[in-house]
């Protein structure tokens, strides 16, 4: 019975911490109730990626977590104690891993991946081992090698310098392009491009962040749309397909 309240007192610090939380827990807990900083559950390149090229969106908080955050009814339901979650949490090689979070009331279901328990894109899981070419502008993340070749690159790289014109980008915003390049993600096919952006379509310009991610080696279309974000800068809203 003399050493009872010495358990106690040691205990004491180890209860306050909750560390009966599992990291997944402590992750959709800070997605619902926003009781933390969601960033700090953030790969720090990711975060870097996100933002380069300094795109907003009014009443985003976290741009990495567009088509991908809790949708706010489904948080009320769950903060009310109407809806409930289940959570099922994936060993994957290479030190990766996936979180699948699900509420089957409403058939609502999102799912996470995480490097050394670090939270990244699905297109940077998905796109691991591709090869990776530079030119002016751009980094491709090729799937396929002999889908992309020197003749659409430099078609790319004359687009930004020919729309960038027409946009009235200045010097140092091409300067930043260059720098910090725009990321291309030239897929295999549709369901290439479904592991890496959840939507059943040829080519998305994917807005959290700022990704190009298509099946076309020059995909323009797409390109023009981020060319246009890039020079607002901040815009009032956002849309996806």
């Amino acid at each position: 019975m003399k050493f009872f309240p010495l358990l106690l007192l040691f205990c004491a610090p180890l209860l306050s911490q909750d560390l009966s939380a599992s990291f997944p827990d402590r992750f959709i807990h800070t997605m619902i109730y926003e009781s933390g900083n969601i960033k700090s559950f953030l790969l720090p390149e990711e975060l870097v990626a996100s933002e380069q090229f300094g795109i907003s969106y009014s009443g985003v908080k976290n741009k990495f977590l567009i088509s991908n955050d809790i949708d706010p009814e489904i948080k009320e339901g769950i903060k009310n104690g109407l809806l409930h979650f289940d959570l099922k949490n994936e060993i994957l090689k290479n030190n990766y891993s996936r979180l699948t979070f699900s509420v089957p009331e409403k058939n609502f279901q999102r799912q996470y991946y995480f490097k050394d328990s670090l939270l990244i894109s699905a297109p940077a899981y998905f796109s691991a081992g591709w090869i990776i070419i530079t030119s002016r502008y751009f980094e491709f993340h090729v799937s396929d090698p002999s889908s992309i070749n020197e003749y659409s690159i430099k078609n790319l790289d004359n687009f930004v310098d020919n729309i960038s014109k027409r946009l009235g980008l200045s010097s140092k915003d091409l300067a930043l392009l260059s720098d910090k390049k725009i990321k291309y993600f030239l897929c295999r096919d549709e369901a290439e491009i479904k592991n890496l952006t959840g939507f059943n379509t040829m080519g998305m310009y994917y807005l959290p962040y700022d990704y190009l991610i298509t099946i076309y080696n020059s995909h323009y279309h797409e390109l023009l749309h981020l060319l246009m974000n890039f020079k607002l800068k901040t815009l009032p809203l956002y849309t996806l397909p």
